[in-house]
């Protein structure tokens, strides 16, 4: 057995992908790696979190280095352990929903569904889960509680952790380990549930997941000024921050046109998106008019969803990313050294940025980490704490060992 400390032992791919089959079956390997090349790392998918358990044991026992796989669309994605794994094992073919109670609001599904395949089973019943990642409809559910990333909807309805009821977790010593439940009032015993959230992958493969759902907005409106000014743009944007509203989303996009039309062709616009019942949206959107004046453009129902999708899915492709939080009021000094450092770079070059005008979550997307704000360091408690607990789930460190790489 090779523990953290000790020399790994050397298993080529072929004999990973031997001993996986013998383990779980032909149907357990995935037919290509995430990069798409043959050389790549085995990758397999358990169809129950019992044979999850029993590879990741299997692992462990063979010291193969393990990286839990989603979709591959969410940013660091493959690679994000530093150095390249063994193993890929994902949640794929633990997809589906298991329990869904649309009068109590609540839904358990496997961790492989992509999120957008559950969006369209929850319309039937008029709710929805107001949770729009990095990546977009294409990401899994598993993959999107173990990145734990909030996207644009998170200062109105909360970033993934604030939805989750309860999970199924299989570690590295071969345990399944049934957290949290599936209704809204659950106290029992330690919150793990949100301990394994955003822990990407460093605790184990999430095999399942409960959360509550939300009723689905009646009217759902996106207005967007746009300019060629980051300056004046985030003033607009301040003063939209400003007004008594309970927005679903506000963001200040810079240099995405290309990916995002809707933004028009000028670098820069202000994207405020209204949801709720259709007198609510229309009172939103006359009053943030009266601020600051008639938008650029107006999308409404499906193409507001449309946009939103599109704006995720834009930032789930990008690579690197950088995400920095930092008060409101300094957002403005920092767009303009972005805008800086873009027109030193050659224009639109330099890639894009995104940030949430009320929360000041900073998303700098096809972008070096020039003009941003330094990461706060993990202090060496937190260290500590960290490392205490990959022994309790995985004591002979195969797991990825960044827990919440790049984000703090």
């Amino acid at each position: 057995m090779a523990g953290p400390g000790s020399a790994r032992a050397v298993t080529s791919p072929d004999e990973i992908r031997e001993r996986v089959r013998s383990l779980l079956g032909e149907a357990a390997l995935d037919g290509s790696t995430s990069d798409g090349g043959a050389m790549g790392p085995v990758a397999a998918s358990p169809v129950s979190p019992q044979e999850a358990a029993a590879l990741l044991r299997l692992a462990s026992e063979e010291g193969w280095r393990v990286l839990p796989h989603g979709a591959g669309v969410a940013p660091d994605g493959y690679g994000a352990a530093g150095t390249p794994p063994d193993l890929l094992v994902s949640a794929r073919r633990m997809a589906g929903i298991i329990q869904y109670e649309p009068a109590d609001l609540t839904l358990e599904v496997g961790a492989g569904t992509v999120l957008a395949d559950l969006d369209r089973e929850l319309a039937a019943q008029g709710q929805w889960l107001p949770l729009l990642p990095p990546g977009g409809g294409a990401v899994t559910l598993g993959g999107l509680v173990s990145m734990g990333l909030p996207g644009s909807l998170a200062v109105a309805y909360g970033a993934p952790r604030d939805q989750l009821l309860g999970l199924t977790l299989a570690d590295a010593r071969g345990r399944v380990l049934p957290l949290g439940g599936r209704v809204v009032k659950n106290v029992a015993g330690f919150d793990l549930v949100r301990l394994v959230c955003g822990s990407r992958g460093a605790l184990g493969l999430i095999c399942g997941v409960s959360f509550r759902l939300h009723p689905r907005p009646a009217a759902d409106r996106t207005l967007i000024w746009s300019g060629d000014e980051a300056g004046s743009l985030h003033a607009l944007g301040r003063v939209l921050a400003g007004l008594p509203l309970p927005l679903a989303a506000l963001e200040i996009h810079g240099h995405r046109g290309g990916e995002l039309p809707q933004l028009g062709p000028d670098g820069w616009g202000v994207a405020l998106r209204a949801t709720g019942s259709e007198p609510a949206v229309t009172r939103m959107v006359d009053v943030a008019v009266d601020a600051v004046g008639r938008p650029t453009r107006t999308l409404e129902a499906d193409a507001s969803v449309r946009f939103a999708l599109a704006a995720a899915a834009d930032e789930g492709r990008a690579r690197p990313q950088h995400r920095r939080k930092l008060p409101p009021s300094d957002l403005g000094v920092l767009l303009d050294r972005l805008t800086r450092d873009g027109q030193e770079a050659g224009g639109k070059e330099w890639g894009g940025v995104v940030a949430d005008l009320r929360s000041g979550m900073v998303r700098r997307l096809r972008a070096d980490a020039t003009g941003l704000p330094p990461l706060t360091p993990v202090t060496p408690a937190v260290g500590r704490l960290h490392a205490g607990l990959r022994k309790v789930f995985d004591p002979m460190g195969v797991l990825p060992g960044q827990w919440r790489y790049g984000w703090r």
